[in-house]
């Protein structure tokens, strides 16, 4: 019977305001505009391109998808794109494996906010909800499948996901959300744009309560922060721009083992940018970038184990810099749009899990170019990065897009990426299990030897329209993986109080894979879009530990379904996630000797969100959405908190 409650009103609340819709309103154009198929993007080359001159597979989650979505964070908005496995630790925890590698933490994965890296670096992972965005200030998301280095460098590995946001520019008004439900959840979010003049002032807020899933009383995980931000333009080749956030709150997440823990946070950030036209609007010379940021952040623990005892502690600093040149121009009547630059970044870290830590330079040259020849756009890319503890990484990129004929592209790309030993990785001290009646453990020992990860990979693909309201897409990829940095148990040493472990890199490994799904929208009053993903490793054993744990399945399956008549709508969104594994240390440390890691099973689930609702014409928007709607309570990562169905209701103001 409580399984069936909430899709029961779900389904009461969308016959009511089905009835109550206008029916006067006249239908909508047939099919959407070409530009609906063909979205700007900015990430996958740098610079502002679309979709289908993407030299990666591409795809971008609008705002109208983000805010009519059953989900209510940004880890379960991504669940729908093919390829990306979302794992739900905790309430507070989303974390993310991009073919083939779902892990506790999403180390080799970039994330961005408007192009700013958010990852804590001196482990690599995202803290999603400690991000200070909400969903009434997301403009999209666009997600690039596949390795980027050569835009980006370190952490682009597998894939880049950027959240971009609404700015003054383009929203200058108010606009804000409000979600609640039980036990006692509670999402705030807020944003106001305004532009005087030849300024853009823009400011953000949120605040959130969530309770665990596995809450036995406990209390709810609470957090809050905004941005504030200050453009100044004087003319349209001049711009200059601070911004400033924070985020203060908890968190539970699962960082070794098997155990979820809970962290306090402060997270800041300080950015200052300036743009310069060189020659004026139309000049061929192009434009002049720099991107000066500061991330910071405080993080501790009482229940993390430490080295010296008394808790966990981390104090993190890392600033960065980037200058870079965009021109676009004709050579040889033939179109070309090229970027080049520089960047230096600097890592810095004090905790009481590492000893010996040393400050973490990061120096980079980049350049890149795309050239439209015809039907046939070629992008070649380069960046060279050298770190402190590393010997250079060196990141090339060709791909080459074919359009045969009108709304089709053809994809052919090389990419490189990789992935630097984080701070943890290179002078981590500390126990990840402890047997309580002998009192031995098992510790993690830094290893300042450690390589760079590296990721070499090719993928063919294909989209087209295959009628003005239904497109599709294929594409088939393979990573050649070297040096993946693991806990190395074939060079563990043991004794009569403890096993150590150190990190080290393994043999190179290979992955294979496809993805394939069509997108439907008719008399744009009816979208939908399914898709199917699989990811295989060659061999058994050519994984991390030395086990054929890959963390993703091996298939996922998603589909959608979004109706909308004269304001009112109802939303459906569900994936289905295969049998998977990871290596994980058992508890029962009788198993601890020789490899204690064991290959741990994953079982399969199912994750559905759904939301009803009514947007008024004069921005108002109502709404009761359910996440795991069907309640399957499947544990996704191995001591994981068993998902729970969350209803809520929403009141928005929105334009």
């Amino acid at each position: 019977m409580k399984l069936r409650l909430v899709p029961s009103l779900l389904g009461i609340a969308a016959a009511a305001l089905w009835a109550g819709a206008a029916v006067a309103e006249p239908l909508p154009d047939p099919a959407p505009s070409p530009e609906f198929w063909d979205p700007p993007v900015v990430t996958p080359s740098g610079q502002a391109s679309r979709v289908s001159e993407s030299p990666s597979t591409t795809f971008v989650i609008t705002a109208d998808e983000i805010r009519h979505s059953g989900a209510t964070s940004v880890p379960e908005i991504l669940r729908r794109v093919p390829g990306l496995d979302v794992r739900q630790m905790t309430a507070t925890d989303g974390q993310l494996g991009l073919r083939g590698f779902a892990y506790e933490i999403a180390d080799r994965i970039l994330v961005l906010v408007d192009g700013r890296t958010v990852y804590i670096d001196f482990f690599g992972g995202t803290s999603f909800e400690m991000l200070p965005v909400s969903l009434v200030d997301i403009e999209r998301i666009e997600v690039v499948l596949g390795p980027g280095a050569s835009v980006y460098g370190n952490k682009a590995m597998l894939g880049t996901i950027n959240i971009i946001t609404r700015s003054a520019a383009d929203y200058p008004f108010a606009e804000a959300r409000v979600d609640a439900g039980p036990p006692r959840d509670g999402r705030v979010g807020a944003r106001y744009g305004a532009i005087q003049g030849a300024w853009r002032l823009r400011a953000t807020g949120l605040a959130r309560g969530l309770t665990p899933f596995d809450a036995d009383g406990g209390s709810p995980a609470t957090a809050g922060g905004g941005t504030l931000s200050a453009t100044y333009s004087p003319s349209a080749s001049e711009e200059a721009s601070l911004e400033l956030g924070a985020m203060n709150g908890d968190t539970s997440i699962i960082p070794t083992g098997s155990r979820v823990d809970a962290f306090g946070a402060t997270l800041a950030y300080l950015r200052a940018r300036g743009r310069l036209g060189l020659g004026g609007p139309g000049s061929p010379y192009g434009d002049l970038n720099l991107d000066v940021v500061w991330n910071a952040g405080r993080i501790q623990s009482a229940t993390f184990p430490s080295a010296g005892g008394g808790g966990f502690h981390a104090e993190f600093h890392t600033p960065y810099a980037r200058l870079h040149h965009e021109i676009r121009t004709e050579l040889f009547n033939v179109p070309m749009q090229a970027r080049w630059g520089g960047e230096v970044r600097l890592n810095t870290l004090d905790s009481t899990v590492t000893t010996g830590e040393r400050p973490l330079w990061n120096g980079a040259g980049f350049a890149s170019n795309e050239m439209l020849l015809g039907r046939w756009r070629l992008t070649t890319g380069l960046r060279v990065d050298r770190s402190t503890l590393t010997r250079a990484s060196i990141s090339p990129r060709l791909s080459v897009v074919w359009s045969p004929a009108e709304h089709h592209q053809v994809r052919a790309a090389f990419n490189t990426g990789y992935n630097n030993a984080h701070l943890l990785h290179y002078f981590a001290d500390l126990d990840i299990a402890r047997d309580a009646a002998t009192g031995k453990t098992v510790h993690v020992q830094g290893n300042p030897e450690l390589r760079a990860e590296h990721a070499v990979y090719g993928e063919i693909g294909w989209n087209g329209g295959l009628t003005p309201w239904l497109r599709a897409f294929a594409t088939a990829f393979a990573y050649r993986l070297e040096d993946w940095i693991v806990l190395d148990p074939q060079h563990l040493t043991t004794d009569a109080s403890r096993t150590t472990i150190p990190y080290g890199n393994m043999p190179p490994s290979n992955v294979y894979g496809c993805e394939l799904g069509v997108e439907l929208t008719l008399l744009r009053a009816l979208s939908a879009y399914a898709s199917y993903a699989f990811m295989g490793p060659k061999g058994a054993g050519e994984f991390p530990y030395m086990l054929d744990a890959h963390g993703s399945p091996r298939h996922k399956v998603s589909a959608g379904l979004r109706v909308e008549r004269m304001g009112a709508y109802v939303t459906v969104d569900a994936q289905y996630f295969g049998p998977s594994a990871v290596a994980r240390v058992p508890d029962d440390p009788s198993r601890w000797g020789g490899n204690p890691f064991e290959q741990t099973p994953l079982d399969q689930f199912v994750m559905t969100n759904a939301r009803v609702g009514y947007a008024y014409p004069s921005g108002l928007d109502l709404s009761l959405s359910a996440s795991n709607a069907l309640a399957d309570r499947t544990r996704q990562f191995p001591g994981a908190e068993a998902p729970e169905r969350r209803v809520a209701v929403t009141a928005a103001y929105y334009r």
